[in-house]
């Protein structure tokens, strides 16, 4: 039996990017930390103000390497919905 020990500062990293739908997040993993394969990854929101809170959520259902999800919106009246013409 082979044990490798990977210390914690190799598992979290914190990386700023103005992301979209057409972000490529396999990527950016790939980028900042040295795996070849994706699997299990978490998409974490924090602050998903307007139309990012939705994009998290297609960005997590397009993609089978995501296995979990956490995203707290903090102001969800700013959310633009598709059908929605007046709110107010």
């Amino acid at each position: 039996m082979i044990v490798t020990e990977i210390s914690n500062s190799a598992l979290y990293k914190q990386v700023t990017v103005f992301v979209t739908q057409q972000t490529n997040l396999l990527n950016l993993v790939k980028e900042h930390f040295d795996y070849e394969e994706c699997k299990h990854l978490a998409v974490a929101g924090l602050h998903t103000c307007r139309d990012l809170a939705p994009a998290c959520f297609r960005i997590f259902a397009s993609k089978e390497e995501f296995s979990s999800m956490t995203n707290i919106g903090c102001c969800y009246h700013l959310v633009e919905e598709e059908n929605v013409r007046n709110p107010f």
